[in-house]
């Protein structure tokens, strides 16, 4: 039913409303006279007839008219309501227009943060312009470049390492910042992350996928690089040629980095991960080891090292991993481990294909009381036959030991 349909009923009803034959004439008695006048009941409906009684009905149909058609038409569409009147005056209102709400801008990351930061530096190098490469290098690495003077003169190695990058289509930024340091604390304040760049670049005179990082330290609204030190890291497998290598899935992967010196381990688009393993090595050094989990699948991998120093300085290192089936095993250089307090009582240059290098450690040192720097030519340990491979008489005498155990080479330098 519509509108035109209620009103069309209400006019038919009220013309079914009649007053009593004499109601007309008492109503005019009253008006007229002093006394006030008896009121008499409306008689049963009867039959319409013409004249005043007809006029009394419809304006009665007419006021009901209104009223009810008013509360009918109330709460329209979009919420508006709608008064319907007869005095032309009168002014039509309407709710008002829902609000709407502005959409909340999320604020500003010091991820998003080092990222263009790092974009920044790669573009001033890449352009020439190494008064806005300096200014967005940390006050570390100032130090660390020897000052402004040491910074010039490194132009033309900045150029090959950082402004190759520069306009290379489809180079990958990924930043993330490093758990533990001021990651919790307000966005004024010092933190630190680590940016991979990744993509398909020519240095050198030839064209790879390579991978390369930088540190940016600093505030949201104040990201500084930093990405030059005194010390560096050694990762292990190593780089080839390319700046990537080959191995098999299952591969424990590690890094020598000054001792000390904390360090996280970015693989892929996974969240830093704390080494699995720790040892110090070499004079001021430390061993690190890291286990991927789940295991890596066929394809290219990228393995970012970041180690925080003891003296606040921070080092980066990057390689392309390329994981197949038909890989060799990867050879992993492990150090050296001691004997006794005497320092020429050592197995040095050790390394192993097939395990890791905490397991070749284990077994080098069950080794050492069974080998020498002048002997034997073979022995067995622990399942392992070892064949001395090479025997030097120099100042210092030394043995060269190779030891098979099924698909593990172990070999160490005896002195």
């Amino acid at each position: 039913m519509n509108d035109q349909d209620v009103r069309d009923m209400l006019r038919r009803r009220a013309g079914e409303v009649t007053p009593a034959g004499d109601a007309w004439e008492r109503i005019v008695e009253r008006i007229a006279g002093d006394q006030p006048a008896p009121v008499t009941e409306l008689a049963p409906r009867r039959r319409r007839f013409s004249g005043p009684p007809i006029l009394v009905g419809a304006a009665a149909a007419a006021l009901v008219l209104v009223v009810v058609a008013g509360a009918l038409l109330r709460d329209g569409d979009g919420g508006e309501t709608v008064r319907v009147t007869d005095d032309p005056s009168a002014t039509t209102t309407t709710a008002p227009a829902p609000t709407t709400t502005k959409p909340v801008v999320a604020a500003p990351t010091f991820q998003s943060a080092a990222e263009q930061a790092a974009r920044a530096w790669v573009q001033a190098i890449g352009a020439g312009d190494f008064d806005r490469a300096w200014d967005l290098l940390s006050d570390q690495s100032r130090k660390a470049t020897r000052g402004r003077t040491g910074f010039d003169a490194s132009r033309a190695v900045l150029t090959e390492e950082w402004g190759a990058w520069s306009g290379v289509a489809g180079v990958s930024y990924r930043a993330v910042s490093l758990p533990g340091v001021a990651s919790d604390l307000p966005a004024e304040l010092p933190r630190l992350a680590v940016v991979t760049l990744t993509g398909v670049v020519e240095q050198e005179g030839s064209t790879a996928f390579r991978a390369l990082a930088m540190a940016v330290r600093g505030t949201v609204e104040e990201p500084r690089v930093d990405l030059f030190a005194d010390a560096g890291i050694e990762l292990q497998p190593g780089p080839d040629g390319s700046g990537g290598t080959r191995m098999p899935a299952r591969t424990n992967l590690g890094a020598y980095t000054p001792a000390g010196a904390k360090v996280w381990f970015v693989l892929d688009d996974r969240a830093p991960a704390d080494p699995a393993h720790l040892e110090g090595a070499d004079g001021d050094q430390q061993w690190v080891t890291f286990t991927p989990k789940p295991a890596l699948t066929s394809g290219r991998h990228v393995l970012t090292v970041a180690a925080l120093m003891v003296n606040g300085q921070v080092l980066t290192r990057s390689i392309v991993y390329t994981v197949a089936a038909d890989a060799p095993p990867a050879v992993l250089q492990c150090g050296m481990v001691g004997f006794t307090p005497d320092s020429d009582d050592v197995a040095s240059e050790i390394t192993v294909t097939g395990t890791s290098c905490e397991a070749a450690k284990t077994f080098v040192k069950a080794a050492g009381p069974h080998t020498s720097a002048v002997g034997p030519d073979e022995v067995a340990v622990e399942g392992y036959r070892c064949v001395r491979t090479e025997a030097a008489d120099d100042t210092l005498p030394s043995s060269n030991y190779r030891c098979t155990k099924g698909t593990t080479v172990i070999t160490f330098v005896r002195t």
